[in-house]
């Protein structure tokens, strides 16, 4: 990733608070609000997958 992208994908996920429930809701804001950034949302719905299935043992590439 590029360095834009690397700081906006910190920023995006800022507000993660390891509560699962929270965290879903608060991801499936972000990707709505960063819609206009393919890269970012990308990376955001890889997250977001790994808390939707459970025990799955998800590694975000």
């Amino acid at each position: 990733m590029s360095f834009m992208t690397d700081n906006t994908l910190r920023y995006a996920t800022r507000g993660l608070t390891g509560n699962r429930e929270t965290d879903i809701a608060f991801l499936k804001e972000q990707i709505h609000e960063y819609s206009f950034d393919l890269r970012i949302t990308a990376a955001l719905e890889r997250i977001l997958r790994c808390l939707t299935v459970p025990e799955a043992g998800c590694a975000v590439a």
